[in-house]
């Protein structure tokens, strides 16, 4: 069984030909800490929160969202520049 977001690296390299491995890390690493934080918090919770821990909670979000927006405009750029080529 193949997890989502390698589903998703998958469908990127096969239609659009693109690899970015940070932003795919920063990806499973939010579904790990979605899943974790959902069913239960405990060791393996706090270790994934690291990745993520800005000192406080309003910053560790902002952080969350910041990557997050710049990986849609990193996958937006990237397939709309794709689609201007051809």
């Amino acid at each position: 069984n193949t997890g989502s977001v390698s589903q998703f690296e998958e469908f990127l390299k096969q239609k659009f030909s693109l690899n970015f491995p940070q932003m795919l890390e920063f990806l499973r690493k939010l579904q790990t800490l979605r899943s974790k934080g959902v069913h239960f918090k405990n060791e393996e919770y706090n270790k994934i929160y690291s990745y993520f821990d800005k000192g406080s909670l309003s910053k560790t979000f902002e952080n969350i969202l910041i990557h997050c927006i710049w990986t849609l405009n990193t996958l937006d750029n990237r397939i709309l520049e794709g689609r201007n080529e051809q």
